[in-house]
C-alpha cells in the first residue's frame, strides 16, 4: 500500500516520491559527508574547499552519467518492448 504522506520533490533526474527510505539514504549520505568533511578539516583543508571538490567529482563522475541515463529512459516510448536487437 502506498504512502499517502509521500510528498513529491523534484530532482535533478526528475520527480519522486519521497519516503522514508529516501529519507534515511539522505541522512546516511548526510552523516558520511559530514564526517569525511571533519576528516579534512583536520588535515587542514576547508569545509569550502572540500565541499566544492565533492562537487566536481559528483558532477564529472556520477551526476553527468546519471543525467545521460535519466535522458535515455526519456527517450524511450512508455510502451517499447525490446526484442534483443536494437543497435
Amino acid at each position: 500500500m502506498a504512502d499517502d504522506s509521500a510528498t513529491t520533490i523534484r530532482t535533478a533526474f526528475g520527480r519522486r516520491e519521497a519516503t522514508d527510505r529516501t529519507d534515511e539514504l539522505h541522512a546516511i549520505v548526510d552523516g558520511k559527508l559530514t564526517a569525511f568533511i571533519r576528516e579534512m578539516e583536520e588535515a587542514n583543508w576547508s569545509a569550502e574547499d572540500v565541499a566544492l571538490a565533492i562537487g566536481d567529482v559528483l558532477r564529472r563522475n556520477w551526476l553527468d552519467r546519471a543525467d545521460a541515463l535519466q535522458q535515455a529512459r526519456n527517450a524511450v516510448q512508455d510502451d517499447f518492448i525490446s526484442d534483443g536487437n536494437e543497435g
